[in-house]
């Protein structure tokens, strides 16, 4: 039975209710048998990416007396977080995709930010009980700023494994990349009204939950663990302001990379609607009332099914073993 909620299980029951309720209602003997923690490639690049700069951002501050010992990088974070399967061949693939940011000057950039900030923080597990509800998540980057506003980032390596090009989301503050060959500013996406906040550029003109509701959803979640969300005996719910942000590298060896660099605040209205939603679907969990319609048919139905699969896979896993 499922003990706390995360972006990834909202995620999930948002898209598919089915899926929902085998992953993580269902006593299953194979947690993975629908296939949602096994790495692909595109995963593997970006999980090795994210590895090996926060590995240097880590070593970097902390030679800068940024951070303490307590809170450096596991040298075998890459290890940690790259399945045995995929680590030769995304171990060149990351180490090239690091120097490339680092060519085109986005590696300092980001450093430069973090140093405005203090209490730096990367790759930890939080859990903590918001309004009733046990919340969990791992935030790749975490600082406070010079006012006390907690910013957390996220890093998100998109389009390296795709076979046409694809362009950065909408909404950056700075974008980086090549031109003529070499590493260039392009500045903030288009009719964006940059706006400074603790020395920090934030996007003012837009709402990240317009941007990608997936992202104020990870990154909310995120800024709540670390405590930009109280709850009060009479008053309820108080929400303490906060940053987040998105360092996001778009493209390929064949098309070229760009960094945007993505940072906003989030709207009070939609914090108090996602509240209100992760509280519902914990009563709901809670209560058994999984689906919207023939709730229990179609428990009952998922789990024949699971029966039947896990039947399956206790089948070939002892064939292979017999072989």
């Amino acid at each position: 039975m499922i003990s706390y909620l995360s972006p990834t299980s909202i995620r999930l029951w948002r898209s598919n209710r089915d899926d929902f309720y085998r992953r993580y209602i269902l006593p299953i003997n194979h947690p993975n048998h629908l296939g949602y923690d096994v790495q692909n490639r595109a995963m593997a690049i970006g999980a090795g990416f994210d590895a090996l700069l926060k590995l240097k951002l880590s070593k970097n501050l902390f030679s800068e007396g940024k951070i303490g010992e307590e809170d450096r990088i596991d040298d075998n974070i890459f290890d940690n977080q790259v399945e045995p399967e995929n680590r030769k061949w995304c171990l060149g693939e990351a180490e090239w995709l690091l120097g490339e940011y680092i060519s085109l000057g986005a590696y300092q950039n980001l450093y430069n930010e973090l140093l405005k900030d203090s209490e730096i923080r990367f790759e930890f597990k939080l859990e903590r009980e918001c309004f009733g509800v046990l919340l969990s998540g791992r935030p790749d980057i975490r600082s406070l700023t010079k006012s006390g506003r907690f910013y957390v980032r996220d890093i998100k390596v998109n389009g390296y494994q795709s076979k046409t090009k694809i362009s950065p989301t909408k909404g950056y503050v700075n974008l980086i990349g090549r031109k003529s060959g070499l590493g260039f500013n392009f500045g903030s996406y288009k009719d964006v009204f940059v706006k400074l906040i603790d020395d920090h550029p934030i996007n003012y003109s837009m709402n990240l939950e317009d941007v990608s509701e997936d992202w104020a959803l990870q990154l909310v979640i995120y800024s709540w663990l670390n405590g930009a969300i109280r709850t009060l005996p009479i008053e309820g719910v108080a929400f303490q302001p906060f940053l987040v942000g998105i360092e996001q590298i778009v493209g390929s060896k064949e098309f070229g990379i760009k960094v945007a660099t993505h940072c906003y605040i989030v709207q009070l209205n939609y914090q108090r609607e996602l509240v209100k939603e992760i509280i519902e679907i914990w009563e709901r969990i809670k209560l058994g009332e999984i689906f919207d319609e023939d709730n229990k048919e179609r428990k009952e139905l998922l789990e024949k099914v699971n029966k039947v699969e896990e039947s399956e896979i206790d089948f070939m896993t002892k064939f292979t073993r017999e072989r």
